[in-house]
């Protein structure tokens, strides 16, 4: 790694071939350092823009970060006011392959294809913030669905907002959200406006009229400050199947009024299930039960639920204690209620699309445990209690309901995952002759814990990652069989501080073990 002058580079020969290639091109230096190059526009934007020149600016770190192609006067998607052309998006690796000049004519050659005949969906990440001079001081989050009602082009809603870290919207005021706005929605929108006057030509006559009185109503006001008219307007619009806005937020008023784009993000519960992954319309659909909202317990829970499943029960009747925090989902508003209760509020603020009931305890009686299992597609063992464990997994057994269970021993050394389905090893049988493996035995010689004031048992001091390792396995292992993947063994023992023979090595073992 070497330096240029004022310039930082990871591959100095790279960088001096680049800088005689752009010579070749006809290319000059603009500066010392060579960091910047002005020349003759290629051929491929030739019908874009009537410029002649382009620059070529070297960021710091190239060929981490490819070269940036700027035509000033450019106008078109992907390309920012400035005439910067959008050729990847930042965390694009494929962007360090772009080492000579000719790589990076031949991508702004593809770019131009697209430019004429419209981008790709796959392409449609287009923040129309970018395109609009200037920049709201805050973001703003908004919920689409909620925000315009039933989509018809033309319609004119009405809207209040609260100004903090990020501007949320909503339809009521109240005593928090102060600031007045309007949303509007057209059902057919070219490109994104990138101008207060583009924004005013996409709407409707109706909808200037309905701006230009919101506005005149403005008394002198900052940005993000109640005004008495409008402080803000959104428009919008359908883009491949979702949706597509502008935020603008408002200062001044009459001659002096200022327009600034918000960047935006989405906060409607479709958008948030997006991000659960492509398994969550299989999972919406699946009704799980968790015994035990401990540490474990409450890491699997919650990420089942983001991961899109749609109903939950959780059994629990521990009450949270502030010496819980550390390892568990749940934050200090939770302590002195049940763990059940706590992760059931921790579930609706991450995954609000699922339904989440809490119960205090399960039965000991056979039939009652039974019952209590009855309907659902998977019952989660991470309780702990060897006598719970086994009478789960019993009465699943019986009813043919899948199983799992995670447990940790020694200390956290290892975390056992145990799957218990129809073709499954029962785990009353499971033992050396199967091809499974005993745990090392809990003896106080060997115990890595502590006792506390109160309690009647020594607590296991295992760390956060082990916690965490037990809920990564045990939650691949419930996706693995609510989804039909079959991808996990019967048993996944992960190794996370080696202990003796057969427990020596940091790792995974997949049980049972194949026949010696």
């Amino acid at each position: 790694m070497t330096d240029s002058p004022g310039l930082f580079t990871y591959d100095q020969v790279a960088f001096e071939a680049l800088c005689s290639e752009l010579v070749r091109a006809g290319f000059s230096p603009t500066g010392d350092d060579q960091s910047s190059w002005v020349g003759q526009t290629p051929a491929s934007l030739s019908d874009l823009t009537d410029a002649t020149s382009m620059f070529v600016s070297i960021p710091v770190g190239w060929p981490l970060r490819a070269a940036r192609l700027r035509v000033p006067g450019l106008v078109a998607d992907h390309v920012l006011p400035s005439g910067y052309i959008c050729l990847w998006a930042d965390d694009d690796p494929a962007q360090s392959m772009a080492i000579t000049f000719s790589a990076l004519l031949e991508r702004l050659d593809e770019w131009a294809i697209h430019a004429r005949s419209g981008f790709r969906p796959e392409d449609r990440a287009l923040d129309s913030f970018v395109l609009f001079p200037g920049r709201a001081s805050l973001r703003a989050e908004l919920d689409v669905p909620q925000l315009i009602g039933r989509a018809v082009d033309g319609i004119i809603r009405s809207a209040y907002a609260k100004a903090g870290p990020i501007v949320t919207l909503k339809q009521k005021t109240d005593a928090e959200y102060q600031l007045q706005g309007v949303v509007y929605y057209r059902d057919r929108i070219r490109s994104a406006p990138r101008s207060f006057n583009e924004f005013r030509a996409c709407l409707t006559r109706r909808q200037r009229d309905n701006l230009a009185h919101g506005l005149s109503q403005r008394r002198d006001a900052a940005e993000n400050e109640k005004s008495g008219g409008y402080d803000f307007a959104v428009l919008v619009w359908p883009r491949y199947g979702l949706h597509d806005a502008i935020m603008l937020t408002f200062a001044g008023s009459g001659d002096q009024l200022v327009a600034s784009p918000n960047e935006l993000a989405p906060s409607d519960i479709e958008s948030r299930r997006r991000r659960a992954g492509r398994q969550a319309p299989t999972l919406a659909r699946k009704n799980v039960l968790v015994a035990g909202a401990g540490a474990i317990g409450g890491q699997v829970a919650l990420a089942l639920a983001s991961s899109g499943v749609g109903r939950m029960t959780i059994h629990d009747g521990d009450q949270l204690e502030s010496v819980n925090l550390a390892r568990h989902v749940c934050d200090h508003y939770a302590v002195g209620y049940p763990k059940s209760l706590g992760v059931s509020l921790r579930i609706s603020s991450a995954a609000p699309w699922c339904r989440v009931a809490t119960e205090s305890f399960l039965p000991d009686f056979p039939d009652d445990l039974a019952e209590s299992i009855a309907g659902f597609d998977l019952v989660i063992d991470c309780t702990g209690i060897y006598f719970t464990t086994i009478a789960l997994a019993h009465a699943c057994g019986e009813r043919g309901i899948p199983f799992v269970s995670a447990s940790l021993y020694q200390g956290g050394s290892i975390a056992r995952t145990r799957r218990q389905s129809r073709d499954d090893v029962p785990l009353l049988h499971r033992h050396a002759s199967t091809g499974f493996l005993d745990m090392p035995a809990e003896t106080a010689g060997d115990f890595d814990g502590f006792l506390e004031l109160g309690c009647t048992s020594p607590v296991h001091n295992a760390p956060p990652v082990s916690v965490l390792k037990a809920a990564s396995d045990a939650t691949g292992m419930c996706l693995d069989i609510l989804t039909a993947t079959n991808f996990f063994p019967q048993e996944v023992l992960s190794v996370i501080a080696p202990l003796s023979p057969p427990f020596d090595k940091v790792g995974t073992i997949s049980l049972p073990l194949p026949p010696s």
